[in-house]
């Protein structure tokens, strides 16, 4: 499974606004405040927020705030159009292990930003969002697109696939653990597309 392992600094080099010079970033989820060389919410990010449309330079910003303030709780997961996706009787699951980044200090204002703004080819898609979370087995911070589907089946197949350990019940925030084999015969991958194409309706 690939993942991404760095400490905030080797996320916002790759965006369109990040700066070369050194600066103290800005309001961190939780935990005291480290110097790394990453913007702080600096005119330039506010300069590059500003070129988006504005429909999505709102959704952005209430969605890497909406992440920030539910994380030190837990983690949070947060649609760009739905919002905090908590309550809704959808099952969670990390279906893009290649872009799992794994932090070594809580997430910040601007690491968050620059994974959302990374990350918008899939955020924007059906039932699609950004998924934090405390990993506690090796304490680092998760970030994660997930998808949020209707049915536990499907779920718990697309984990499976994807060589995930579990999945999360936003309705009671339960975590629900892949254990042995897969308790249901496995989707072709064809069916899998059509079971996920059934979901986002």
């Amino acid at each position: 499974m690939a993942r991404t392992i760095c400490d905030c600094r080797a996320i916002p080099p790759r965006l369109p606004f990040a700066s070369a010079g050194s600066v103290s970033p800005s309001r961190p989820a939780s935990g005291p405040t480290n110097s790394t060389s990453i913007p702080s919410r600096s005119q330039e990010v506010e300069a590059s927020l500003s070129s988006l449309p504005t429909p999505l330079r709102i959704a952005v910003l209430a969605t890497v705030d909406t992440a920030l303030e539910l994380h030190p709780a837990g983690g949070a997961t947060v649609s760009l159009v739905l919002g905090n996706m908590v309550g809704q009787d959808r099952f969670a699951v990390g279906a893009y292990p290649e872009r799992t980044v794994e932090l070594t200090t809580p997430p910040m204002w601007e690491s968050l930003v620059a994974f959302v703004f990374l990350n918008l080819d899939l955020l924007l898609r059906r039932n699609h969002a950004l998924g934090t979370w405390f990993n506690k087995a090796n304490g680092r911070h998760v970030l994660d697109v997930v998808v949020c589907l209707r049915t536990e089946r499907t779920a718990l197949e697309l984990a499976a696939a994807y060589s995930q350990v579990s999945i999360f019940h936003l309705a009671n925030c339960r975590e629900i653990r892949l254990a042995g084999p897969p308790r249901y015969e496995s989707f072709t991958p064809a069916e899998l597309l059509r079971a996920l194409e059934t979901e986002g309706q």
